[in-house]
């Protein structure tokens, strides 16, 4: 017969393997809109200059929603209804992006999907979970000490999900968007070839519908087995003293703010590059779908194995060393890419797409957070690290709106966007090394 401890650690079990497979899907929906949809609309006729424009619509939105709702979630330490508005609202934008005929349905489809992100919900969630599951397997062994970063283990394995779900749908959304965009007629509203994006976003929509009724359905059932380890982790905070935890480690830890500084720069020169780039690969490629696709699967696929190394960096050198190698990745990738640019060949491009910062960046960002923050400061934590990247993001759009208006339309527009986020960072790179090294000696 279980222990009621063993039950609550496979009740928690059970929620964490769902939550891998709503993990799964939604990303599998997420490279639909999120790549494919950008190509959508610039072939609807919005500029590459629209589209950093959009960009810093979604940004603004988001900086109020997502501030307020995050803290919220910290205060009512509810993540479960948050998550789900989340996923009902993508669903509703990106069901408006797949009827867009004109510019109205791409605003609205830009605002309703910018009122609120996620992610927050979701790290707070697994890192919650993997923290509980550890609690409650140091008391079945009686072991003394938990296992170093085991929460950040737990996240890896529920992102590795969303890497394969990105992975296998980036190629079919290629070949069966281009596929779909060629044996059917012309679409009736906008007299193009674009009747497979639209069926591919209806795709999308109905995945995180269905996301939001499952988390709706199934994780209750879970919460309300969990009360003794609720009670545990509530024991912990309390004695934590964690109730003005954020301000007083934005005042205390001069390393987070340095933390805080390059996400910003970072992602001001990021946005210069990833937001024209699926733009950039079709016109690269000569308007082949297929190979956009192929070349999303080269760059989650790497992420499988890169997010278990950067588990193994984390623990053996910190994070901080493992966001600088993500940082110098990212630099190399996009020298490379402005050097292919006058070779012509978009071949090139598919080896480039594995060099993946983003499994190096993202562990690295998430367990800083987890480990620097109390529980109950998680999601005003996170949220705070994506505003400070969308403030970064905004300074970047506005520079990539600039640029692509003042240079001509063509492949010079996107060698100038790249070579401008390659100087941001580089500074980057720079300032975060220079600062962790001043962080370290201040703390001797």
């Amino acid at each position: 017969m279980e222990t009621s401890s063993a039950f609550s650690l496979s009740v928690l079990k059970k929620r964490y393997h769902v939550l891998q497979v709503l993990c799964f899907t939604t990303w599998m929906a997420n490279v639909l809109f999120m790549i494919f949809g950008i190509i959508f609309v610039h072939e609807l006729g919005v500029s590459i200059s629209g589209i950093f424009l959009f960009n810093l619509s979604i940004i603004s939105i988001s900086f109020i929603t997502s501030s307020l709702l995050n803290h919220h979630s910290d205060k009512k330490r509810q993540r479960k209804h948050f998550a789900m508005l989340s996923y009902i609202l993508r669903a509703t934008g990106i069901l408006l992006l797949s009827f867009a005929g004109n510019i109205l349905f791409i605003i609205l489809y830009y605002i309703i999907t910018a009122l609120l992100n996620p992610i927050s919900f979701e790290v707070a969630i697994i890192y919650e979970l993997g923290e509980q599951m550890e609690k409650i397997k140091m008391k079945e062994k009686s072991r003394k000490e938990r296992e170093e970063n085991a929460a950040t283990r737990y996240y890896l394995g529920y992102r590795l999900f969303g890497s394969l779900g990105w992975a296998i749908m980036a190629p079919i959304a290629g070949f069966g968007i281009s596929l779909l965009n060629n044996k059917l007629p012309l679409d009736p509203l906008t007299q193009m070839p674009v009747a497979g994006y639209r069926i591919f976003f209806i795709i999308a929509a109905l995945i995180y519908f269905v996301a939001a009724l499952v988390l709706g359905l199934i994780y209750e059932e879970y919460r309300k087995q969990d009360m003794q380890v609720q009670d545990l982790q509530n024991q912990e905070n309390i004695s934590s003293g964690h109730g003005n935890g954020l301000k007083r480690f934005l005042l205390t830890h001069s390393g987070f703010v340095v933390f805080l500084a390059t996400m910003f720069i970072f992602h001001a020169g990021s946005t210069l590059f990833q937001t024209p780039y699926g733009v950039f690969l079709k016109e690269f490629s000569g308007g082949r779908l297929e190979l956009v696709g192929i070349s999303y699967f080269f760059s989650a696929i790497p992420e499988v194995p890169l997010f278990m190394v950067a588990y193994m960096l984390i623990n053996k050198r910190g994070y901080r060393f493992t966001l600088s190698l993500s940082f110098l990745l990212e630099i190399s990738r996009i020298i490379l890419t402005i050097f292919i640019i006058p070779v012509g060949n978009p071949l090139l491009v598919l080896p480039l797409q594995s060099m993946n910062s983003f499994s190096l960046r993202w562990p690295s960002i998430t367990h800083g957070i987890s480990q620097e923050l109390s529980p109950n400061n998680r999601a005003t934590g996170m949220n705070l690290n994506l505003l400070v990247q969308k403030s970064g993001g905004f300074l970047g759009s506005v520079i990539g709106s600039i640029i692509s208006s003042l240079v001509p339309a063509g492949i010079e527009t996107y060698s100038m966007l790249f070579m401008t986020s390659l100087i941001f960072i580089s500074c980057n790179t720079i300032i975060f090394t220079s600062g962790g090294y001043i962080s370290k000696r201040g703390q001797r």
